[in-house]
């Protein structure tokens, strides 16, 4: 749980299965210049945008964003609000606002969005909201979930909306689509839906696993991935769209051979692909996991002597020129 959270494995390659539980990466611990697919992709000649259609002072998003290296940031003011779902703007208006972004930009984007439209609660009963998806076998039982599936289903329109837009534009473009954390409905919902009471660590990983999806408007290797985790997921986006591993990258596909997935509640290994292992029953001072999460400290906590291998100078000096240029962002 926790979308910053989520949004830091991702964008920097870093698992918070390193740093104290309950905490956020945001709020407590970036604040230098920070390595992240962001920085890379900059040194690279990419513009980079950040939106999030809600409002500016959640998570620190103000102080860090610049900080990983994003050029712009667009909030809540920054969006029309005439297309509402519930109260919050809805997914087809910040896909609206992604296309505006990129086609009135020049030369390389990466925009990175956040989106809103289904965060919870979800016992809302006001306007901009229909109920349009049951559970045929227990109606009304569970009314969260009812409401948090109609929710998806004007997500999938959304959507297809975006897709079929970018279809249509000349420009090579990849999409990215993963869910941040699990969204909070009904007590004993989980147990109807999986048949399990989520006692062992595999039941519950259930609950913290989504689908995700990355779509390219050329043609790219069709594959299936059974499992993987937000801190490896930037390199497979860096596979589809042809651009060669960062160093960093390279060391997070050594790891994956033995370790392909990981979170806070544990790690999967190659050896024994469904097998949930527990941090707290394996010694994390050995091997791979030891040397990622020495680097992991390195990259978010050493600054000073922050090795120049595997998070570029160049990329990170770019960085901090930049918040010096924005004020009291460092």
């Amino acid at each position: 749980g926790g979308t910053p959270n989520s949004e830091y494995e991702f964008l920097t390659g870093n698992s918070v299965a390193f740093l104290p539980e309950g905490s956020s990466a945001y709020r407590s611990y970036v604040e230098n210049p920070t390595y992240s697919m962001v920085s890379e992709l900059k040194s690279r000649g990419y513009t980079c945008t950040a939106m999030h259609p809600f409002l500016s002072s959640g998570w620190n998003r103000t102080k860090v964003y610049p900080l990983l290296g994003f050029d712009q940031m667009l909030f809540l003011e920054d969006f029309p609000q005439k297309n509402l779902v519930r109260e919050y703007v809805s997914d087809r208006e910040m896909y609206e606002k992604i296309l505006e972004v990129y086609r009135n930009g020049t030369g390389k984007q990466f925009i990175f969005g956040v989106t809103m439209q289904n965060h919870g609660d979800y016992l809302y009963d006001g306007d901009h909201y229909e109920k349009t998806v049951s559970l045929c076998d227990d109606p009304e039982t569970y009314p969260r979930a009812e409401q948090y599936l109609s929710l998806m289903k004007e997500s999938d329109k959304a959507l297809n909306y975006l897709l079929d837009e970018f279809s249509k534009e000349e420009e090579d473009v990849v999409i990215v689509f993963f869910g941040d954390h699990q969204p909070n409905l009904d007590e004993g919902f989980f147990e109807y839906l999986t048949g399990t009471d989520g006692q062992t660590l595999e039941e519950q990983q259930l609950q913290y696993e989504v689908p995700f999806f990355i779509w390219a408007n050329y043609d790219i290797e069709e594959k299936s991935i059974p499992r993987t985790s937000l801190n490896f997921l930037s390199s497979y986006v860096y596979d589809v769209a042809g651009i060669g591993l960062p160093v960093y990258n390279q060391f997070l596909r050594d790891v994956e051979q033995e370790i392909y997935a990981m979170n806070r509640i544990g790690y999967y290994c190659v050896q024994e692909p469904n097998v949930c292992h527990s941090f707290k029953e394996n010694d994390q001072k050995r091997g791979l996991l030891w040397e990622y999460q020495c680097l992991a400290y390195n990259s978010l906590f050493d600054f000073e002597q922050r090795s120049d291998h595997f998070f570029p100078v160049d990329s990170v000096t770019d960085l901090e020129m930049n918040s010096k240029a924005q004020g009291g962002l460092t």
